[in-house]
């Protein structure tokens, strides 16, 4: 599988976010309050501020609440997110994988059930490493 580095426009209000991959980071989701099980290691496929979207066989339901756990390459620990489960669309027969899922990102804040701010911090960090890299728009192949 190739990852590419790419980057999407979305507008959400006032603000625009830029969608961005990371080469080889990969994710785990579980239904919030319930326990990762390591069976599933899945792509990202891609993040903002305001979101994600990941590859998955078997995906969430649609507005189901999730925890997120990305494991990003060459870096120690993961990223833990939460999220509501927006989209799953199915992208074809004969694919490695055969969902596409969007997850929309809880708001980065002290407040219980919400995304750490340090959370928030790691991505900015993480799309000045990687966003910045392709103007054009790519998309993980299998």
């Amino acid at each position: 599988m190739k990852s590419t580095i790419h980057r999407i426009k979305r507008k959400f209000g006032r603000r625009t976010y830029d969608r961005f991959s990371i080469p080889g980071a990969t994710v785990a989701w579980t239904y919030l309050g319930q326990d990762f099980v390591p069976d599933e290691t899945l792509p990202l496929s891609d993040i903002s501020m305001k979101g994600l979207s990941l590859l998955a066989n078997n995906p969430p339901e649609v507005d189901s609440d999730i925890s997120i756990r990305i494991h990003l390459p060459k870096e120690p620990g993961s990223l833990e997110l939460a999220g509501k489960v927006i989209y799953s669309i199915n992208r074809g027969p004969n694919l490695t994988f055969e969902y596409r899922v969007g997850v929309e990102l809880k708001p980065f804040s002290k407040t219980e059930g919400d995304n750490s701010p340090q959370s928030q911090e790691i991505i900015e960090e993480l799309e000045q490493m990687y966003g910045k890299r392709l103007e054009q728009q790519e998309d993980i192949e299998d």
